[in-house]
């Protein structure tokens, strides 16, 4: 178990290390955020503000934003980078 700190909270998470070159799950992922995790800090998911909502403590939550595809390549499931016009053209 280690500290994993988001916006400035501590969370003990159980983390899997891996010597793949590619990563994580089929977008070559860095890290992923199990449902095991998810659970224990009784986080819910809120696709209305596209945010992942931490149980803090006392009543309290504290909300961490989503990436957006904007913000991600190609290679990790994004847009990041994408050339329309390109693609278009190739079709």
């Amino acid at each position: 178990i280690t500290p994993l700190k988001i916006k400035g909270h501590f969370f003990p998470c159980t983390i899997t290390v891996t010597d793949k070159k590619e990563g994580l799950g089929d977008k070559n992922m860095d890290f992923l955020f199990g449902l095991d995790m998810l659970k224990r800090h009784r986080c819910k998911i809120d696709l209305e503000t596209n945010s992942l909502i931490f149980t803090v403590g006392d009543g309290r939550y504290m909300e961490a934003p989503f990436l957006h595809e904007h913000d991600l390549t190609e290679a990790k499931g994004g847009t990041k980078g994408f050339d329309a016009e390109k693609s278009n053209a190739e079709v």
